[in-house]
Formats: structure tokens, C-alpha cells, sequence
């Protein structure tokens, strides 16, 4: 979870969370079911492979310049697109063997998550226990708005209270950023 930057030392890159959102859509879609998709969510999906292309550009080509900046425009039309695909392929029943495939993904992304932060190894146990849980819930009954409103406030409240610091290593979002001389 680090980039280099046009320095070349290496900042750390914290906007690689957006898996913790798509996660449960993505074990829980019936993928036999999609055959044909609409040309709307087609021109999401090519937004996303361009910014995904995008955040693998040079670094030192004018407005191709910190090309990081377009990962949370990736992030974005990923979510979307596979918000959509779990809303109209969603499967009735879940098996088994893809909730322990779930658990198993989280329970490794946690572990991670425990030996880069080993200071926040509660917070992270409790986000793995909730995630599970809200994960599960999700895929496998139909929940009624509320449910949902209810459930995305006690992440985002959680999600606050429990946040890191703000990141010094991190540049400032400028036009033209400083070359630091270290």
C-alpha cells in the first residue's frame, strides 16, 4: 500500500478501502445470470477500465501528472457497476462454500489490515465482525430501506470514530506539487 511519488520516496497510499464496499456484492452475484447488459451500464463499465488505465500513467507527462489521482474515479464506476450487478443478479440462495469464501477474503484482508496497523488490531477485529455480519445479512435476506439507512450510519459513524490520522506523508492535492529535495 505505498506509491512512489515524483520524489521517489514512497507515501503511503490509503484509498485502497473501497474493496471493503464491493466485497459482499462480488461473492454473492449470480454471474451464470448475466447475459446481456444495457448499454448505460456498458459505458460505466468502459469509464472504469479508462480511469483504470488512467492510474497507471506516467508520472512526469503534463496533465497525466500524479496519476493516482484517478483512483478514486476508478473507484467510483467499480462501485457502481457492481452495485448494479448485485441489485439486478442477486442471488436467492447463497451457498455455503461462497459465505466461507467470504469470510475467508475478510478474515485475510483483516490480518493484513493487523500487521500494518498492529495498534489498531481491536478496531480492525471489530470492522471484521461487523463487516461479517452486515455481509452476510445483506446477502441473504431482502432488506427494507431502512435496514440499509440503518446500517450504512453505523459504518460511516464507525467508520469516523475510528479513523486514522491524518497523513502527513501525504502531498498536498496542488496543480504543479513541490519536488522535495529529500
Amino acid at each position: 500500500s505505498h506509491m512512489v511519488m515524483m520524489s521517489y520516496r514512497h507515501i503511503k497510499a490509503s484509498h485502497f478501502y473501497v474493496a471493503w464496499f464491493i466485497l459482499p456484492a462480488l461473492f454473492f452475484i449470480d454471474w451464470k445470470a448475466v447475459r446481456s447488459v444495457p448499454t448505460k451500464v456498458v459505458s460505466i463499465i468502459v469509464c472504469m477500465f479508462v480511469f483504470l488505465v488512467l492510474t497507471q500513467g506516467p508520472e512526469h507527462l503534463g496533465p497525466l501528472r500524479l496519476p493516482f489521482r484517478y483512483m478514486a474515479f476508478f473507484q467510483i464506476f467499480l462501485v457502481l457497476t457492481v452495485l448494479y450487478f448485485f441489485d439486478h443478479y442477486k442471488k436467492n440462495h447463497t451457498p455455503k462454500y461462497k459465505s466461507f469464501c467470504f469470510a475467508g477474503t475478510l478474515f485475510i484482508l483483516d490480518m493484513i489490515s493487523c500487521v500494518q496497523f498492529p495498534n489498531k488490531c481491536i478496531y480492525i477485529g471489530i470492522s471484521f465482525i461487523s463487516c461479517l455480519y452486515f455481509g452476510l445479512r445483506i446477502a441473504q435476506k431482502n432488506m427494507s430501506a431502512v435496514q440499509w439507512i440503518i446500517i450504512t450510519v453505523l459504518f460511516t459513524i464507525f467508520s469516523r470514530g475510528v479513523g486514522g490520522f491524518h497523513n502527513g506523508a501525504m502531498p498536498d492535492w496542488q496543480i504543479f506539487p513541490r519536488v522535495s529535495a529529500e
